[in-house]
């Protein structure tokens, strides 16, 4: 029924301007069959202009949007940031438009794929982004045992979301666990932790995981008030590379520019991996020795990537 009551809608409005210049001649005639008394014909007659008028508005209207003025102009409307910035329902807008994008392509897993982008890859769970990232590794040594003694150093700038006060900086490492029945010390210790220039090390929340095969460490902070601020860290590291030979860096938040500096002594190999991201890290200072030197400033790096270097001894 409703099917049938959409099509006869659908009709009258492809037809409207003809139906009512009928409607109107058929009036205009019934007005000079004088059946009824002069002021009603008066008053049909009348009746039968203004019909008329509107069937004449009606074709202009057609015209009009047939030639797409009307489209052009609702749709410099609708489509504005100012229009869609006053909408309360901004989420349920952008999953219509992402589904009528890929829904017919991937109908499968659509929803999936939504929520991903969405919730991880939108700027939601973190309300502010990374920028001019420097990752610096100075491996100092690697003795014949395979026990590789580094410093890390990682700075980075936080610019805040427009109008939120309040950062949640939160962090994490993990190492492996030793093999079972290792003589050798893990060391992880951390020489610093400034936020613009000062160290607050002391006051950092921090919590230790362990799982059956690595050890996880997570602080975490809160700066208020702050629209830009800068983040620095230093670690010391000592493990065993025949134990645990990859180190692997990802971001917990999307990252402006990145710039990596691993250098190493003369009996190691090191190995430079791209880490999920779209655009990968370029080759930069390639003439120095015993140094692996790449740039990211073309795109973004999205949550959860970043980059991995694997470590080993030089083949004599």
């Amino acid at each position: 029924m409703a099917e049938k009551f959409e099509k006869v809608r659908l009709w009258i409005y492809n037809n409207l301007v003809w139906i009512l210049l009928l409607f109107s001649v058929s009036l205009l005639l019934l007005s000079r069959l004088d059946i009824f008394i002069d002021e009603a014909n008066r008053l049909i007659e009348k009746l039968s202009f203004a019909v008329a008028s509107s069937g004449v508005f009606a074709a202009v209207l057609k015209s009009l949007q047939f030639q797409g003025i009307f489209k052009e102009e609702i749709e410099s409307i609708i489509l504005s940031d100012k229009f869609i910035k006053e909408r309360k329902d901004k989420e349920k807008l952008w999953r219509s438009v992402s589904r009528a994008i890929y829904k017919k392509k991937y109908p499968k897993i659509s929803k999936e794929l939504n929520n991903i982008i969405f919730n991880e890859y939108f700027p939601r769970k973190r309300k502010y982004y990374y920028d001019d990232y420097r990752a610096t590794i100075t491996i100092k040594e690697l003795t014949d045992e395979g026990i590789i003694k580094f410093d890390q150093t990682i700075f980075y700038k936080v610019v805040m979301q427009a109008g939120e006060t309040v950062a949640d900086i939160v962090g994490a490492y993990s190492v492996d666990k030793p093999d079972e029945g290792s003589n050798f010390k893990i060391i992880n210790d951390r020489k610093y932790f400034k936020i613009d220039g000062v160290d607050i090390l002391k006051d950092l929340k921090k919590d230790q995981v362990e799982t059956e095969f690595e050890t996880i460490t997570t602080y975490k902070t809160t700066v208020k008030d702050k629209p830009i601020f800068t983040v620095e860290m230093k670690d010391y590291r000592e493990y065993n590379i025949f134990e645990d030979n990859v180190k692997i860096l990802r971001t917990s938040a999307i990252t402006n520019e990145m710039n990596v500096s691993v250098t190493y002594p003369s009996n190691m190999h090191v190995q430079f991996f791209n880490i999920g991201v779209i655009k990968e890290f370029e080759k930069v200072h390639i003439g120095h020795n015993n140094c692996i030197s790449r740039s990211h400033k073309d795109g973004l790096i999205l949550p959860n990537q970043g980059f991995g270097i694997s470590f080993g001894f030089k083949k004599v």
